[in-house]
């Protein structure tokens, strides 16, 4: 239960498995597709962490079922035919540059959190709308004629067929998900026109080093704690909630912030990028996400079931 003894077993356990061989791609019952992490899924191209979608590509995190998808990142659940979109899905059908629209949504473009709509352009925070053109309702007649020519219009100023422009997004890049994957310096997201927010820092004037956290869970009575991460030297708040939950499963204090311990969890799934390997045992030319500088052993997924399964 000790810091020190659970650190020894994992450079145990990273030895072990850094030497044996392991499948160039995490799969179940899923048949050509490539990418990571799929799940009863096929036709799926340059895809991670997919469950059940189908005819999918360049697609992240949808999951229950998502078909004829490409560059869609989040949720799935029955998604079909959607383009370029983020956190859409629940039985939606034929969403173009959309974000946050879901339960059943339809025929939408440029549209942003409008829950049950459909056929609408270039639309906010509607509820089960129909034939609306920038918040503003249309016969279908009138809606279908305006959408021509706004079209028409975006297409002479180069602005169709891309997702909003990304900075215009009100999320700063670092707090982001795509920072975890795609890390980039405070100067970079500047040039590129993106926000950048500095984490909330806790007073660290009590704060301890993480090198002076007791190698073993705190007695009872021991209060919340701040701490200076291990890593980045950044302040984080251990609260009294936390510090019964570690003395019940018995498991020592982190000495890394919860984004940093997600950062590391996420590095060991591995990225969101292929790279073209071969395999160790065949020879054969495979893609997976375990970069030419990995040293581990890779091995094409059907041979590592054949071989341990």
């Amino acid at each position: 239960a000790s810091y020190s003894e659970r650190k020894a077993i994992a450079a145990i356990v990273e030895a072990f498995f850094a030497s044996e061989p392991r499948p160039h791609v995490q799969s179940i019952r899923t048949e050509d597709s490539t990418g990571d992490y799929l799940t009863e899924s096929k036709f799926v191209t340059s895809s991670y962490f997919i469950s059940g979608g189908e005819h999918l590509s360049h697609c992240f995190h949808l999951e229950n079922g998502a078909t004829n998808c490409h560059d869609v990142s989040y949720f799935g659940a029955r998604l079909d035919l959607c383009y370029e979109s983020a956190i859409c899905g629940i039985n939606s059908f034929d969403l173009r540059f959309c974000l946050d629209c879901w339960d059943g949504c339809a025929n939408l473009f440029y549209c942003d959190m409008c829950p049950g709509s459909k056929s609408c352009f270039g639309s906010v925070g509607l509820r089960k709308a129909t034939f609306s053109v920038l918040n503003r309702k249309y016969s279908e007649k009138e809606y279908n004629s305006l959408v021509r020519r706004i079209i028409e219009h975006m297409r002479d100023t180069g602005e169709w067929g891309e997702f909003f422009p990304i900075e215009h997004s009100p999320f700063p890049y670092n707090l982001s998900e795509a920072f975890r994957h795609f890390p980039m310096t405070q100067e970079q997201c500047s040039r590129a026109g993106m926000l950048w927010n500095e984490r909330f820092q806790p007073p660290s004037t009590s704060a301890v080093p993480a090198s002076s956290l007791p190698d073993t869970p705190p007695s009872e009575g021991t209060n919340s704690l701040t701490v200076l991460s291990a890593l980045s030297g950044r302040a984080f708040k251990i609260t009294t909630e936390e510090l019964r939950r570690y003395r019940l499963l018995n498991v020592p204090l982190p000495r890394l912030s919860y984004e940093e311990r997600m950062d590391e969890r996420m590095q060991r799934l591995g990225g969101v990028k292929l790279y073209r390997r071969a395999c160790a045992k065949t020879g054969k030319t495979l893609m997976s996400t375990a970069a030419v500088s990995d040293e581990r052993v890779i091995w094409e997924k059907e041979e590592y079931d054949r071989e341990f399964q």
